[in-house]
Order: structure tokens, then C-alpha cells, then sequence
């Protein structure tokens, strides 16, 4: 997972380097990439509808955690300099998410989504998606340059995507 998280790292970088936008986590679980990012410098706005415990704890350090739905975030317009998701996107709404996530994301802000792919056997029923169709929401959601890296996992397939408008 290590490799994953370097490469979300990556992915988010060049739009750090532009803004002081905090980097919201959609889906952040246990909290471990929001803790990654924060090891590295980054402000995090971790967001997840589940993670009772982290999100009652005092949030220290870089990472703020907040209770809520990736679909209705509580959070302004443009506030985020960056979003990333990280196998999360299949517990969502898709096209909610994502029009959520341009909403949240400031003019010029990267997306950076690991996902399982579709027909990925993780032992638990989830509807994963095809390639296609994440291009096709991110599309239809307003993002631009979208790009699909290669993955260091065969099993997850890497997206990311910018908010020109």
C-alpha cells in the first residue's frame, strides 16, 4: 500500500506547490493515507461517515477528522487544494461524489482516486467499476486532464483529474 500512497503523494503535489489549500481525504476510513500526508507536510481534512473514534478524538497535527457523507461534505466552495480517495469511491454515490468533489475543489485543484477495479475478488460483495466508467463520470462531473497512470497493484487502478473551472 506504500507505493499507493507515494503515488497519490505524487499525484497531489504539483497542486499543493500551488495553493495552501488543505487536502481532503473523501472516504478516509482508518485514517491511515490522511495520516501519511500529514507525515509529510500536508494539512488534511480527513472525511468519513464511519470512523466514530478518530472523528471523537481531538483531531492534532495536520489532520482534521469530520463525520460526514463524501456526497454533502460540510465544507466551503473551493476549499481544497487537492482531494484524493483511496479505495472508497465504490462505497459512494459516484456521481454525487464527484460533483461534490469539483465543488470543494479550488479552481486549478488535482483528484486522485485509487480504486478497486472491476472483477477484483476482495472477498466482500461491492460494485467496482470499470475504467470507462470512471472516465465517464469524471467527464461528466467537469474535470479535465484526466489521466490514468499505471498502477504499482494490479488490482487498483489509479486516476487523477483537475478542476479548471
Amino acid at each position: 500500500m506504500e507505493e499507493i500512497y507515494e503515488h497519490i503523494f505524487r499525484c497531489i503535489s504539483s497542486a499543493k506547490a500551488e495553493s495552501e489549500r488543505p487536502v481532503v481525504e473523501a472516504g478516509s476510513g482508518s485514517g491511515e493515507l490522511a495520516e501519511y500526508l500529514a507525515n509529510h507536510g500536508l494539512e488534511v481534512i480527513a472525511i468519513d461517515p464511519w470512523n466514530q473514534e478518530r472523528v471523537e478524538r481531538i483531531s492534532t497535527g495536520s489532520v482534521r477528522y469530520i463525520r460526514s457523507r463524501a456526497e454533502e461534505m460540510p465544507l466551503d466552495d473551493e476549499i481544497a487544494g487537492a482531494i484524493v480517495s483511496l479505495r472508497s469511491l465504490h462505497h459512494m454515490d459516484p456521481e454525487k461524489a464527484l460533483r461534490e468533489f469539483h465543488r470543494v475543489l479550488a479552481t486549478g485543484g488535482r483528484l486522485c482516486i485509487a480504486d478497486w477495479i472491476y472483477g477484483t475478488d476482495t472477498g466482500i460483495p461491492e460494485r467496482y467499476f470499470r475504467p470507462e466508467e470512471i472516465e465517464r463520470m469524471l467527464v461528466s462531473s467537469n474535470f479535465t486532464s484526466i489521466k490514468r497512470p499505471n498502477s504499482p497493484d494490479p488490482e487498483i487502478m489509479l486516476w487523477s483529474a483537475r478542476k479548471e473551472k
